[in-house]
């Protein structure tokens, strides 16, 4: 099966927000990323996987070469170039290339609540999730807490998950 994503993260996989410089990026396979994060304690969410219209995946394809072909990585990278991005904004911007602020509460489950609704406009019948998929790439053996659609994070409550714990 062909599986193109993206999760543009520092090539050491530390993640450093308050960096001077950019440094070197690479798109980290699926499993490792969630290996990676899942052993800090981290909580791992899901939206989806959904059907998209062929148009989204010809972009998503596009922006995955591109990201891989010329990008650096930097945390918090507002007012960085746009050749240098973070994890989020190696995919959001991929429709929309205008930077935002994220804010030290706008990432993790913020962040894929925002992308989330910025990308329904592609969604062939958002409130039909497809887990067999989820199955296919091997989501299952991971404990990744499944969002449904229309389910978001404010950056309160990403906060507020990040001080007190459930």
């Amino acid at each position: 099966m062909d599986v193109d994503s993206l999760r543009w993260l520092p090539f050491t996989m530390k993640v450093r927000p308050f960096a001077f410089r950019p440094e070197v990026g690479r798109n980290v396979p699926l499993d490792e990323t969630l290996r990676v994060y899942l052993a800090t304690g981290s909580r791992v969410c899901m939206w989806g996987p959904y059907r998209v219209l062929p148009e989204f995946g010809d972009t998503f394809r596009d922006r995955v070469v591109s990201v891989e072909a010329g990008f650096d990585y930097k945390g918090a990278c507002l007012i960085s170039r746009l050749r240098v991005c973070d994890c989020a904004r190696s995919v959001e911007e991929m429709i929309e290339p205008r930077r935002r602020y994220i804010g030290a509460c706008g990432y993790g489950a913020a962040a894929g609540s925002f992308i989330m609704r910025k990308f329904t406009p592609w969604l062939v019948e958002p409130e039909q999730a497809h887990p067999e998929v989820a199955t296919l790439v091997g989501l299952d053996e991971f404990p990744i807490r499944r969002r449904p659609f229309g389910d978001s994070t404010s950056r309160w409550e990403q906060l507020r998950s990040s001080v007190w714990t459930d």
